[in-house]
């Protein structure tokens, strides 16, 4: 990670990523070759790849990709929301979003 992604107390990120993989069992997300982590701009893009790591750890044999997503937080609808990958590779694929509201409580 090129930038340190300031820590919160109470943020427990293997308990993030555990209550993710058992939201992945119930949606039998685990039977997709390739999920998806979109992390938003900035610190949610930060947190996001810290997920992702831990996702990886635990689930060995799931495809992890990582993307960023740059939306104009100001005004999200004013703007054209911007991917860091082809949205046509989305299609039909397991997405999770992650943003960090913690200081801002809003995306």
């Amino acid at each position: 990670m090129s930038v340190k992604y300031r820590e919160h107390k109470g943020l427990n990120l293997p308990s993030v990523a555990k209550e993710v993989l058992e939201k992945w069992k119930l949606e039998n997300t685990f039977e997709e070759k390739i999920v998806f982590v979109a992390g938003i701009s900035g610190n949610g893009f930060l947190l996001a790849e810290r997920i992702v790591v831990k996702l990886a750890e635990i689930s060995k044999d799931q495809d992890i990709r990582l993307f960023e997503v740059t939306v104009n937080k100001d005004n999200p609808l004013d703007e054209i929301i911007k991917l860091s990958i082809d949205d046509n590779d989305l299609s039909q694929s397991t997405v999770i979003l992650v943003d960090d509201v913690i200081n801002s409580g809003r995306t």
